[in-house]
């Protein structure tokens, strides 16, 4: 056992004990997924429960005729949800399309299985249109002072201050692993301590749709992870896990949850004029790597991107670098 594999159990335990009650077929619909990653299993079957619970208006689940859904009803649905507000920002337009998406394979699945006996979805709202964003949101040198600032003297009351002493090289490296080798926060959530090649400062990487790579990573950050686990080992019950990022609870320790890893960055956003996220760290190095090297292609690879086409927004970031090019160009003519 290593670690990871109990998180995933624990994860689809969690899932199968929100579910116990629910109806026959949205257990099997949460069974036809076994070739997905818990996190996946998880995501589909918490918006496939948002919605279910939106149209059984305060009923029980197992009191939901399927086959009275209509197009109109997920309509209606998704009509609602475009006027909702999620950390003071309305819905996205790419949450939407996921959730069309997450609905769509539903729905196919209870039409295969013979629950339902049209599908809703063929004359439902379609996935909306989602331009990808030119604008690459990254943190500047100064944004990253003022983070390196509250990591050092901590954030909030004195006692939170104090608290957070005891975590300070785990929460630093939850910072500086990103801004690193540019993981995503599901990669970050799931390192193990055998995952690290402390003599060869290589670290072992699950990343998204369960891509494996080793990562190189820099003397300083390797050094930063033998402070944490020294550190990390005078907490009791750490030796029973193998999870890099742990905390303490009243029921023992656990695995740092993607949702506490970005509560923490939050956190220490303190100070600017926006509340950063783990995605922003990754941003930061793909567009450090980008403005370093001018290789669209090395900068796509270090993403663990499928295609240099996504990581073209990197190539459109230093507009500083355009206008200075552009003034040379009238200079040297005049």
């Amino acid at each position: 056992m290593n670690g990871r594999f109990e998180h995933k159990i624990d994860i689809e335990e969690r899932i199968e004990k929100r579910i116990e009650d629910s109806p026959k077929w949205l257990k099997e619909y949460y069974y036809s997924m076994a070739n997905n990653t818990a996190a996946t299993k998880r995501k589909y079957i918490s918006d496939m429960l948002m919605f279910l619970e939106c149209i059984a208006n305060n009923e029980e689940l197992s009191s939901i005729d399927l086959n009275s859904i209509t197009s109109g009803t997920i309509n209606q649905y998704f009509t609602e949800r475009k006027k909702q507000v999620v950390n003071g920002k309305p819905i996205s337009e790419s949450t939407i399309a996921t959730q069309i998406s997450e609905l769509k394979n539903f729905f196919d699945f209870l039409q295969k299985s013979e629950y339902i006996r049209e599908n809703p979805m063929d004359n439902a709202v379609g996935r909306p249109s989602v331009p990808m964003k030119m604008e690459v949101s990254y943190l500047t040198r100064e944004e990253l002072s003022v983070i390196m600032k509250n990591l050092k003297n901590g954030v909030g009351s004195h006692r939170a201050r104090s608290r957070q002493g005891k975590y300070r090289s785990r929460d630093k490296l939850l910072f500086l692993l990103p801004l690193s080798i540019g993981c995503r926060v599901s990669a970050l959530d799931e390192i193990n301590i055998s995952d690290i090649d402390f003599e060869n400062k290589r670290i072992k990487i699950i990343d998204k749709g369960n891509k494996y790579s080793e990562q190189y990573v820099p003397q300083e950050i390797i050094d930063l992870i033998k402070q944490w686990c020294e550190e990390r080992n005078q907490i009791p019950g750490a030796d029973k896990l193998d999870a890099l990022f742990i905390s303490k609870k009243k029921e023992g320790c656990t695995r740092l949850s993607v949702s506490a890893v970005q509560s923490i960055i939050a956190k220490f956003s303190y100070g600017l004029d926006r509340t950063i996220s783990p995605h922003e760290l990754r941003r930061t190095f793909g567009t450090t790597v980008y403005r370093e090297t001018g290789d669209i292609l090395l900068t796509s690879q270090l993403l663990g991107h499928s295609s240099p086409t996504v990581t073209r927004r990197y190539a459109s970031v230093d507009k500083d670098k355009a206008e200075r090019v552009k003034d040379g160009i009238i200079k040297n003519i005049l």
